[in-house]
């Protein structure tokens, strides 16, 4: 599965979740033990920006990587 978009589950106090925006969101993968060439699936995660927001669940959980030689 390759991801263009991110879908974020988030709660929070309602007056925190009101103005919410997609700029408020870092939908990121850790690629940094990627030791050799290859594709395989690594774990989507979530940074809010959001004060008071907390990201409860991203989907895809997962998304295909392919690392090749720099």
């Amino acid at each position: 599965m390759n991801a263009a978009t991110v879908d974020v589950v988030v709660s929070g106090p309602p007056y925190n979740l009101a103005g919410l925006m997609p700029e408020h969101f870092k939908p990121y993968v850790d690629a940094s033990k990627i030791t050799s060439q290859g594709t395989g699936l690594l774990a989507v995660d979530c940074f809010s920006e959001a004060e008071g927001v907390t990201v409860k669940s991203v989907f895809p959980q997962k998304i295909e990587v392919k690392a090749t030689e720099k």
